[in-house]
């Protein structure tokens, strides 16, 4: 009887620190201005997806569309997703997205081997980067590329 008095309050303070820290999660990524379906403790939004997972990006727009091309969900404990869907809402993303856009910590890593490359740097340094190399990716310059690359395979099958 005390070995299940023991486990059963093992249990309790677990699920009670697991909902303190969804409820501190929720708080700290609740985004207020960005609507979307209330989130349950724990699981997040995933009821709204049934059982059907193969068609993500379907249930996703169908989500979606209950929320005017724009909404917030949380799939499980952590993970926070914006989905956007309607034309003007992407366009002021893509349009400014050295503001909008953060790079992961994954990147961190290479801020030591590239500096301020293209790679690791963010925001307005980025931006400009970009700008600099975009002209070496327009599709003649790749074509000319392809070229090379097709010879230089030629040369290293015949070695």
């Amino acid at each position: 009887m005390m070995i299940a008095l023991l486990i059963f309050t093992a249990c309790i303070l677990f699920l009670s620190n697991l909902l303190v820290k969804w409820q501190r999660h929720t708080k700290k990524y609740n985004m207020p201005t960005i609507p979307g379906p209330k989130p349950l403790p724990i699981i997040g939004n995933i009821l709204e997806f049934g059982f059907d997972i193969t068609n993500m990006m379907t249930n996703f727009s169908r989500i979606c569309s209950n929320y005017n091309g724009i909404c917030r969900l949380f799939l499980g404990p952590k993970t926070v997703v914006v989905v956007v869907s309607h034309p003007k809402y992407l366009k002021k993303i893509f349009k400014n997205s050295s503001e909008h856009i953060e790079k992961t910590n994954f990147y961190d890593f290479f801020k030591g081997i590239t500096g301020k490359g293209i790679v690791s740097v963010e925001g307005p340094i980025w931006h400009n980067n970009r700008k600099a190399l975009q002209p070496a990716f327009q599709y003649a310059m790749l074509e000319d590329f392809n070229k090379i690359f097709n010879k230089t395979g030629q040369i290293a099958e015949k070695v």
